[in-house]
């Protein structure tokens, strides 16, 4: 009996190395797996959630650097002021909750940044998007010529909201002949990660 129980415990502490050792090499395995991407409704997260976390200010004004009108004396009158309607949904041409909230901001930095005074008008009333998704301004005389319309430059901005991405891209138009003078796009894309340990993750960039 005695020999038994020598043989058992010598045979179990030659274990003890290579339990140790497999110990470690599972807990290596883990921190190599890395976090795993998850959905952001998986996160918790819906589309108003999500949109709040975005900082949109900085969208908007990456945005609209791109899009300022120049003057051709600088010694000259001022500009005049600039038509911006509401961001509209580039596939329903809608503003919705989205591109009205946007459209506040996109004047705001319009205003901060090209520095040229703002009328706001609605994209459906005064503007068209032909099937392309290029921006035109109704042919109407008595609409272009409207005194109480009176600018020949429009700054117009459309957005594409997906699952995990939000496209805006605005336009400088020449009102008369319907002539885009520039365009620019930013893109903000975010995802939801679960580290190895702890909370999921929600990180976002803008480019």
């Amino acid at each position: 009996m005695r020999f038994t129980w020598q043989l058992v415990r010598s045979q179990f502490l030659r274990r003890i190395p290579l339990l140790g050792l497999a110990g470690l090499a599972g807990v290596a395995l883990l921190g190599c797996a890395g976090p795993r991407q998850l959905t952001t409704e998986q996160c918790g997260l819906y589309t108003n959630d999500v949109l709040a976390r975005l900082d949109t200010r900085r969208l908007s004004e990456e945005m609209v650097a791109n899009l300022c009108p120049v003057a051709d004396d600088v010694s000259g009158p001022p500009l005049e002021a600039v038509v911006v309607p509401d961001l509209v949904d580039v596939q329903t041409l809608q503003p919705n909750r989205l591109g009205k909230a946007m459209g506040e901001l996109f004047r705001a930095s319009i205003h901060k940044i090209c520095r040229v005074p703002i009328r706001q008008v609605e994209l459906s009333r005064n503007f068209r998007l032909n099937s392309q998704g290029l921006t035109a301004l109704s042919r109407n005389d008595l609409e272009v010529r409207d005194p109480h319309f009176p600018a020949s430059v429009a700054i117009i901005g459309t957005y594409h909201l997906q699952t995990e991405k939000l496209t805006l891209v605005g336009r400088r138009i020449d009102i008369e002949t319907s002539t885009i003078l520039a365009v620019s796009t930013v893109e903000a894309s975010w995802r939801c990660d679960l580290p190895t340990f702890g909370a999921p993750v929600f990180s976002s960039r803008i480019q």
